[in-house]
């Protein structure tokens, strides 16, 4: 979906500032110079917007894509807590026809070009050399009527299969990513004034850190996971010819799981900062939780010829809840750091159990007149009224097991009460249309991360970094300790991500 959003105009790709956490490449957009964490992504007009980092939760298949509806320059009041675009996800759906379809995308190796191949001395392979086990793709969708004339369905499915090992690395162990998608949509037309639309959209996936030369299979992280993303229900009801409500409620939950890809939890990691080469376990591993809820509800009231124009009145109220928690432990403890291999530091971390939330309840009204059909001009005001919370958590031991121990938040850490103001204009500059002026002013809010809560979260544990002192032939020589709550510190969700070029958070200090 994001070939869509980055060919709309002042939209651009950028690289999001910090470590990436759950962007994926394709989702760090900038909207007219804003940030990347400033968007708001809707699927079917639910919030699936990541509750931590503020970039794009799921990422719909093609196939199951209508269109992209984007709000840049004067969003509309309707939409509060985002400086940049709004991008709206909208999905297809049934008709009184069924139709269906299916796709298939294979690439064997050999039909994968390969590169000129070099000696390897510390390779676990002679020499270099590109292996491409398996890359499926495969696609399928349908639509039509269960009830004609009442109720349609819609469904999609995509498989995606992508194995591969990069040079110098061990061709018994490549890199296994898998990702499976499914969507489904009910629309039921209750009655001629009344609709209703359903849709559940699931990601789950595979998706080991990719194996080299100096990080082999045993130092990667295992990450899988899922997102159910659900609008139960979008009901729009007319009451008259010039009257109608609607209102909807929403839900997605991530969970992503980044265990040592083989299996083992309590082998050190080494790195050699000369070489840059790893070996033993993973430098770390944990679990992310993301959730989002959303209700909404709004009234329109259409109103022709009053004042020599047309006028049209909406007003609505909504309610957002959003919170993550992350576990992170350290592989055995303690994780080394040697020096062209002699022992030089060792940093240690106990496990850290920490997160973020955030209720914001927000209300708008907003009018449009438009004059002779050529001018448009609306106008509109919002407020929002956010509570950012460190929220209680579960204790987990090094393992990652709950103790049944619980880990009491800071409570409410701050309240903001905003106001903002929309101002726009649109003028036809040609009576056929194609020629068109737009001018706006707004006053736009960045809505609260809960990453930027984390850091002072009681669940935060010190990294203590100690130095290797040959006289006493032990780590024995304190070089600091870094409190993420004294210190500051970004919000590190586990290792990976869902796409195939995934980043690793930045190492513990």
């Amino acid at each position: 979906m994001f070939d869509f959003v980055r060919a709309a105009p002042g939209v651009s790709p950028t690289v999001p500032s910090g470590p990436a956490g759950v962007f994926s490449p394709g989702a760090a957009v900038s909207a007219f110079g804003s940030n990347v964490n400033e968007n708001a992504f809707l699927l079917d007009g639910t919030n699936f917007t990541c509750p931590c980092t503020g970039g794009s939760i799921a990422e719909p298949g093609i196939d199951v894509i209508q269109e992209v509806q984007v709000q840049s320059v004067g969003a509309s009041v309707e939409y509060g807590n985002v400086m940049g675009a709004v991008f709206n996800v909208v999905t297809k759906q049934g008709s009184n026809v069924f139709q269906h379809g299916a796709s298939y995308y294979g690439q064997p190796a050999g039909l994968t070009s390969q590169p000129v191949r070099r000696p390897v001395p510390n390779g676990s392979q002679p020499e270099s050399g590109y292996v491409r086990v398996r890359y499926r793709d495969f696609t399928t969708n349908g639509g039509g009527p269960l009830v004609r004339d009442r109720l349609w369905f819609f469904a999609g499915y995509q498989y995606i299969h992508d194995y591969d090992s990069q040079p110098g690395a061990d061709a018994k162990f490549p890199r296994v990513y898998e990702q499976d998608k499914v969507h489904a949509k009910l629309t039921w037309q209750a009655a001629p004034s009344l609709h209703v639309l359903s849709s559940f959209h699931n990601e789950f996936w595979v998706n080991p850190e990719r194996p080299t030369l100096v990080t082999p299979f045993e130092t990667t992280a295992r990450v899988t996971g899922s997102v159910p993303t659900t609008t139960f229900a979008h009901v729009t009801h007319t009451l008259s010819s010039n009257t109608l409500w609607d209102a909807r409620i929403g839900r997605f939950a991530l969970s992503q799981d980044g265990a040592p890809s083989s299996g083992n939890r309590t082998t050190p990691n080494r790195i050699d900062r000369v070489t840059g080469i790893s070996s033993g376990g993973p430098p770390s591993f944990g679990e992310l939780t993301l959730i989002r809820t959303t209700a909404k509800a709004t009234m329109t009231y259409y109103r022709p010829g009053l004042l020599a124009a047309d006028h049209e009145w909406k007003w609505g109220a909504q309610i957002e809840r959003g919170e993550h928690d992350v576990f992170n432990a350290v592989s055995s403890g303690t994780r080394f750091v040697d020096n062209n291999g002699q022992p030089f530091q060792a940093i240690s971390r106990p496990p850290a159990t920490f997160g973020g939330q955030f209720i914001t309840a927000g209300a708008f009204l907003s009018e449009s007149v438009t004059l002779a059909n050529r001018v448009t001009v609306n106008a509109g005001m919002r407020f929002d009224h956010t509570r950012a919370i460190s929220q209680d958590l579960h204790a987990r031991d090094a393992q990652g097991r709950d103790t049944g121990d619980i880990i009491e938040g800071l409570g409410t850490i701050y309240t903001w009460n905003v106001w903002s103001p929309r101002l726009g204009i649109t003028t036809k500059l040609t009576s056929d249309g194609r020629t068109m002026l737009r001018a706006s002013y707004g006053r736009f809010h960045q809505g609260v991360l809960t990453g930027e809560l984390a850091p002072v979260h009681p669940g935060q544990t010190p990294t203590t970094t100690v130095a290797f002192d040959a006289a006493t032939g032990g780590y024995t020589r304190s070089v600091s300790v870094v409190d993420p709550r004294i210190n500051g510190s970004w919000c590190t969700p586990v290792p990976g991500g869902r796409s195939r070029d995934i980043v690793r958070p930045p190492a513990l200090p």
